[in-house]
């Protein structure tokens, strides 16, 4: 049984690394046809300026496209790859403990109850212990859902729970080939705190794990909202904070920051209209090591500025938002500009930009 179920997940990896071959090739074909951003050169080169002499890929919820995302079998997958960071999203059970996954809620498109038939219906996991979570899995997509059409690439598999984000440290730290840094997003939100839980929580529970790992060093956490971060920063004064942002989406958008007290909903403690939204100047007020905006709404300028104050700029793509997992015109000039690195579904087409244009990878 034990040789079977071996090579059963030997066949698994090696469909994935023959999808993630695949893609590698298709990416270096397409960044010479990349689609051209309009008025501005870096788009229009095939071999950008470097303008930095390192990118750091972040495989965006372990591997999101060609596998289960925040799962082991992901997060072996972009190990098999070769990445700088990986990418968890933790929410919390109702008995308090962190899980790898990104929804406040069991999304139906993706998951199965103990009896192998698709839920009907959202499920908080607030509202459930781990022991109760775990018996459903999420290793398959529905047929003909928006998730099956939107990563066509992935490779389901049976099976497959929701891991505690301790299991996902123990895991990349007992399987990785080279040095590897975490990336973790602190999963609160102030416009739903029925089925979320509060800043000051969250940063108790994420300290209690960084510290009992040790992994500070190698650690940075994100958020979009800010004042987790900040609580974070003093129980584990030496991590590095990341601040999330979007201008123009929701819930995070500038027309959705509704004011609370001295502060603003998600940028909390400051209010972002006394900085004209000037998000490299309240990252820096905050004193953040990272300020990650979605990748569609950064400029050069804030670039340029986030960096001049020691911030670094790390982006984000938005499937949902902008229909594909991977826009090639815009990494190329994100590339180009010199960000310090970019979050995404498709760490191997991004893997085999950069070495087609000369950059270090792991």
């Amino acid at each position: 049984m034990l040789l079977i179920k071996a090579v059963k997940r030997r066949e698994l990896i090696l469909k994935l690394i023959t999808a993630i071959k695949f893609t590698n090739i298709l990416a270096l074909a397409l960044v010479v046809s990349t689609q051209v951003v309009a008025n501005d050169r870096c788009a229009y080169s095939n071999s950008p300026l470097k303008t930095k002499d390192k990118i750091d890929i972040y495989a965006h919820r372990g591997f999101r496209a060609l596998a289960p995302e925040n799962t082991l079998i992901g997060y072996e997958t972009t190990l098999n790859l070769g990445v700088d960071v990986v990418d968890i999203d933790v929410n919390m059970t109702k008995d308090g403990v962190l899980v790898a996954t990104h929804d406040y809620k069991l999304n139906p498109q993706s998951t199965k109850d103990k009896f192998g038939k698709w839920i009907n219906l959202p499920i908080a996991v607030r509202s459930l212990t781990l022991k109760q979570l775990q018996t459903f899995t999420v290793g398959e997509l529905k047929t003909n859902s928006r998730l099956k059409k939107m990563y066509p690439y992935r490779v389901d598999k049976k099976h497959i729970i929701i891991p505690t984000l301790e299991q996902v440290i123990d895991f990349v730290q007992a399987n990785k080939q080279r040095p590897i840094r975490f990336q973790i997003e602190m999963k609160t939100d102030p416009t739903i705190r029925n089925i979320t839980v509060a800043p000051k929580v969250m940063a108790k529970a994420l300290a209690k794990v960084i510290n009992h790992k040790q992994i500070t060093a190698n650690t940075e956490v994100q958020a979009f909202e800010w004042a987790a971060l900040l609580e974070l920063k003093k129980l584990v004064p030496k991590v590095k904070t990341a601040f999330l942002s979007s201008q123009s989406y929701s819930p995070y958008s500038h027309a959705d920051q509704v004011s609370i007290g001295d502060g603003y909903l998600w940028t909390a403690p400051l209010k972002a209209a006394d900085f004209s939204f000037n998000y490299p100047q309240m990252v820096h007020k905050l004193n953040g090591d990272l300020w990650e905006p979605f990748e569609m709404e950064l400029t050069k300028k804030a670039l340029n500025e986030a960096q001049s104050l020691g911030i670094k700029i790390v982006t984000w793509g938005w499937t949902e938002q902008q229909g594909t997992d991977f826009n090639y015109a815009k990494i190329q000039q994100l590339m180009c500009w010199g960000v310090d690195g970019i979050i995404t579904d498709r760490p191997d087409i991004l893997r085999g930009m950069l070495v087609s244009h000369g950059f270090p990878v792991p």
